[in-house]
């Protein structure tokens, strides 16, 4: 069996069992190609580990800005998605960076100063 890199043994061998029964059937290559691309140099050597960090902003815009503020977010690298909601917010933004760093700059220096941004709360995923 090749080392795997980004999956924890025992996951990886149920996985295994449930692709030998029949059960799933992409494991195996998804695995393959994850260590054939080098996960380690994906990853800047984290030890076997995606270091991506991700974050959502709930952001509130001011009254009829939600698609100038959406457009300036989707320019921005760190964001990956930005959607308009109904609720207590106005926008939901998921942004993904190599580091909490890069995101707790993109959120300090990028997000809150954009014009017509009232305010954004942040959750971090753990």
């Amino acid at each position: 069996m090749r080392k795997q890199n980004s999956i924890h043994p025992r996951f990886y061998c149920a996985c295994c069992l449930i692709s030998e029964m029949g059960v799933i059937t992409l494991f195996r290559n998804y695995i393959n190609y994850m260590s054939y691309i080098g996960i380690n140099k994906l990853n800047n050597g984290a030890q076997g580990r995606l270091t991506v960090a991700m974050a959502y902003v709930l952001i509130n815009a001011e009254t009829g800005c939600c698609g100038e503020v959406i457009e300036a977010l989707r320019r921005l690298p760190e964001v990956k998605e930005a959607h308009a909601v109904q609720g207590a917010y106005d926008i939901v933004a998921r942004l993904e960076a190599q580091t909490m760093e890069e995101i707790k700059n993109a959120l300090s220096w990028k997000i809150r100063r954009l014009e017509r941004v009232r305010s954004a709360r942040t959750t971090i995923v753990v």
